[in-house]
């Protein structure tokens, strides 16, 4: 059930997100790092921590 509950926060990051226009799908090492970048310049990284760490595990970036 941890595993779900972390993709349904996960889910919940990526949507918020979206809604401003911040592009999620990431093709390149650059545009890995710039994902990265906006993450931690985000307002709520803080709440999103863990499910960026479970990205950056599971996705390999």
């Amino acid at each position: 059930m941890i595993h779900i509950y972390k993709d349904h926060k996960f889910k919940m990051c990526i949507n918020h997100m979206k809604k401003k226009n911040i592009s999620t799908h990431c093709t390149t090492y650059d545009e890995k790092e710039y994902f990265i970048y906006i993450f931690f310049k985000n307002a709520y990284i803080s709440h999103y921590f863990n499910v960026y760490l479970s990205y950056k595990a599971w996705y390999g970036i």
